[in-house]
């Protein structure tokens, strides 16, 4: 349907935070818990991660917890998809989920609602079952307890952290890191 990836965007915007998310002690490397998601999504699409650059602005308080956070990751893959995930915390009043994945076929496009949009049928609402987080992560816990579904394997979990390292050390260095598992 979507043919070959060649374009991707992911934006999330939250006005908390708070929890373990504001102390940097818990939750380390920003791009390992802000991106470790969507990049896990990112390699069930395309599996070679070739360059990442990243970019950071986080604001502390006075006793060092993160009052806000904004980190843009630019994520290049070896069959040319371009990526960029932004992801903001403790943003006032803002909240938003998007997602656009492109491909040669046409674009999927999330925002509350699942699009898929090509010049051949225009644009086309795709029917998802209604949720929420709290119950998904529920039933997905569930689930993962009985061996039922799929949990990434050690090697791909791996290949994940280390794009989500890099982009840490791209910020930190300013510089396009190429991406190398050790």
């Amino acid at each position: 349907m979507l043919g070959k990836p060649v374009l991707s965007h992911y934006t999330y915007i939250a006005s908390s935070i708070g929890s373990w998310y504001a102390n940097p002690e818990l939750c380390g490397p920003i791009y390992t818990w802000q991106h470790f998601h969507f990049v896990t999504q990112l390699l069930d699409i395309d599996r070679e991660p070739e360059d990442v650059c990243a970019f950071k602005n986080i604001n502390y308080d006075a006793d060092g917890k993160m009052l806000s956070t904004c980190s843009t990751m630019l994520l290049k893959m070896a069959s040319g998809h371009m990526s960029t995930i932004e992801f903001a915390m403790g943003t006032t009043n803002a909240g938003e989920f998007k997602i656009k994945l492109a491909g040669e076929n046409g674009i999927f496009y999330f925002d509350n609602k699942l699009y898929f949009i090509n010049k051949k049928n225009g644009q086309k609402e795709i029917e998802m079952e209604k949720s929420s987080l709290a119950s998904d992560t529920a039933n997905f816990l569930k689930v993962a307890g009985e061996g039922e579904t799929y949990i990434a394997t050690a090697l791909e979990a791996r290949k994940i952290l280390c794009v989500c390292l890099n982009a840490d050390i791209s910020a930190e260095q300013k510089m396009v890191m190429k991406i190398r598992e050790s």
